[in-house]
């Protein structure tokens, strides 16, 4: 299983594999080479697999709802300065006064 983000189109190339194809053979070597029992390794291995793909897909949740409420912000920042367009401008005139006299005062000396 490929970790990709469907809306997003990002691949983040990651592939997290297939639980069914893991190779017993693998891990009886891995377990007889630590002194474990290899049917309990393949049961751990798949466990964080399982645990892996589990917080994967709540990342990807709240990744979904982050980006949403971004986009709500950002609508209703839009929709206020279409209504204020001169508040907005007469703002930000203000805001780059402020910063100019900081700047002159503190960086400037």
């Amino acid at each position: 299983m490929s970790i990709d983000s469907p809306k997003s189109g990002a691949n983040l190339g990651v592939n997290l594999g297939d639980p069914v194809a893991l190779d017993p053979a693998d891990f009886d070597a891995a377990a007889a080479a630590a002194g474990e029992d290899g049917a309990d390794l393949r049961e751990r291995a798949r466990d964080v697999q399982e645990r892996i793909e589990e917080g994967f897909h709540e990342m990807e949740a709240r990744y979904d709802d982050a980006r949403d409420q971004l986009r709500t912000i950002n609508d209703q920042a839009v929709e206020f300065i279409r209504e204020n367009p001169a508040l907005c401008v007469a703002g930000a005139i203000g805001v780059g006064y402020l910063l100019g006299k900081l700047a002159k005062k503190r960086w400037l000396v």
